[in-house]
């Protein structure tokens, strides 16, 4: 069969394509008028079919005033369709240094904004009409004052606004207000500080609101220390506030391994960074995630990189979603500069199911800087692509081309490699792939048709020993015959199927 398949790429010498095929790389957005140091990928967010990701440093009202562009899913690619900028944006405002998107509306933040004192920040709501994009709003905290950087952090769900300002004064060093919006109308419903309030912290640096939940964390807790820690803060009912229902820290907690660096809140999940902590060595990285019991949050699991290493700094962005999670690494590292690295939840354990590079990999590059991940896709961001221009870059990956969905509920790991026939089979248009790896390692699983020509790579990355299933979709390819290849070391094995339309 090796043969086979060899004859066959030959072959495509001959021939010209005749498939548009799905491709597992991922979608590369970039701006459509980027310039080195606009920084386009500082922040990054998706929902549903649309993308929004941050330049702080582009110019356009001024020497990093700043802008924000929105891609829309065309099916077969990601298309800009919208820039945002502030309506008085001025130089130095880093419109874009933070951003959030849902729905119809998505929310900007410029915290070096100067409206009431130097540095006090800004934060700005645009509505979607089409394809229109339209700010309707300036939000403003009541406490905001110079050097307040508000808008240092976003987040936005259903009818409601979070934002942080992450130093507001000796008495207050870091504020998170909420706004909630009433047609169209959004007004300061709630603001609050760390419950431990110390000169010096760093509370709002990251944060996350799911329902009526909100995650923030504070890595430079205690002042001085950066052990870090992370609150939980709860809507109470009828309009009463929001109330502190947990303060989350980690069970191995060191001063410096600023824990609370990245949050995200999905439901009753919840990660929060510590990119350096020192399992691996000297700031190689962690991620916690905890979950919800009654009033009380529980540490769950500890994520580390399969592959960790000194300086990675893993933990420097997380998200999570469902029952996946994503943690961005940037440390140095040659061969890969920044890695992204995906979990996935089966029963109550969280495994490392994929490792994610840059496809425009360069050393000096910040792949992974920014992560966020939704129900269908995951975003990554590298604000200083190419290496030392930093005009910046971000990529989208589909969920469904992850080797997720690990299939069976065993306790066990294999201890074959093997490769299952798709199921069902004849398909149309999709079709499931099941596999096991005894080994952690390379993992390629491809698509061919029938002349040979690899349509479709539907796995290709290091995977950690275990069982996985992976759905096909041929949506895009006419009726025929194709064959499915695993590689794994020096093992590959072929099987044959029949999409029929």
């Amino acid at each position: 069969m090796r043969r086979f398949f060899t004859n066959l790429a030959a072959l495509t010498l001959f021939w010209l394509s005749i498939v548009a095929a799905q491709s597992t790389q991922p979608f590369t957005l970039n701006a459509s008028d980027g310039v080195p140091l606009d920084r386009f990928g500082t922040a990054v967010a998706i929902d549903g079919d649309f993308a929004i990701v941050g330049a702080p440093g582009h110019t356009d009202n001024g020497a990093e005033s700043g802008a924000a562009y929105i891609f829309r899913n065309d099916v077969t690619t990601w298309t800009e369709i919208a820039k945002l900028t502030a309506s008085d944006g001025t130089a130095g405002d880093e419109f874009g240094f933070s951003v959030a998107i849902q729905g119809d509306y998505a929310v900007v933040g410029a915290r070096e904004k100067d409206d009431v004192g130097p540095h006090s920040g800004a934060v700005y709501v645009f509505q979607r009409t089409g394809n229109t994009w339209t700010q309707t709003t300036k939000l403003m905290g009541s406490l905001v004052t110079w050097d307040s950087h508000f808008g240092y952090d976003v987040a936005i769900d259903v009818d409601y606004v979070v934002a942080s300002a992450t130093s507001i004064d000796k008495q207050h060093p870091g504020l998170v207000f909420i706004f909630q919006r009433s047609g169209n109308i959004w007004r300061e419903v709630s603001n609050f500080f760390t419950p431990d309030i110390g000169e010096g912290d760093n509370f709002g640096s990251s944060l996350s609101i799911s329902g009526d939940y909100v995650v923030i964390g504070d890595e430079n807790y205690p002042a001085g220390g950066a052990s870090g820690i992370a609150y939980i803060f709860k809507r109470a009912p009828a309009g009463a506030g929001w109330t502190n229902e947990a303060k989350l820290t980690a069970s191995d907690t060191a001063p410096g391994d600023q824990f609370g660096l990245s949050v995200s809140i999905d439901s009753e999940f919840a990660i929060v960074s510590a990119p350096s902590d020192d399992d691996a060595g000297e700031s190689s990285g962690s991620a916690y995630i905890f979950q919800r019991q009654d009033t009380n949050w529980v540490e769950i699991a500890k994520l580390t990189a399969g592959d960790a290493f000194t300086g990675q700094l893993f933990g420097w962005s997380a998200a999570i979603r469902g029952d996946f999670a994503v943690v961005g690494a940037i440390g140095p590292d040659n061969d890969t500069p920044g890695a992204a690295y995906v979990f996935q939840k089966n029963n109550t354990t969280w495994s490392e199911i994929a490792k994610l590079i840059s496809p425009d990999i360069g050393e000096g590059d910040l792949f992974a800087s920014s992560v966020y991940i939704s129900n269908k896709y995951l975003i990554i961001g590298d604000k200083n692509f190419p290496a030392g221009l930093a005009t910046g870059s971000a990529y989208v990956y589909p969920l469904a081309v992850l080797p997720v969905g690990i299939f069976e509920d065993r306790n066990e790991s294999p201890t074959t490699f093997a490769l299952h026939q798709n199921y069902p089979n004849p398909f149309n248009p999709s079709t499931n792939i099941k596999y096991s790896v005894p080994n952690n390692g390379f993992v390629k699983l491809s698509v061919y048709n029938l002349i040979g020509e690899e349509v479709n790579v539907l796995v290709r990355g290091q995977v950690n020993a275990g069982f996985y299933e992976v759905t096909f979709n041929a949506t895009n390819l006419p009726s025929g015959i194709y064959f499915y290849k695993l590689q794994a070391d020096a093992i590959v094995e072929t099987k044959k199927m029949v999409l029929m339309k």
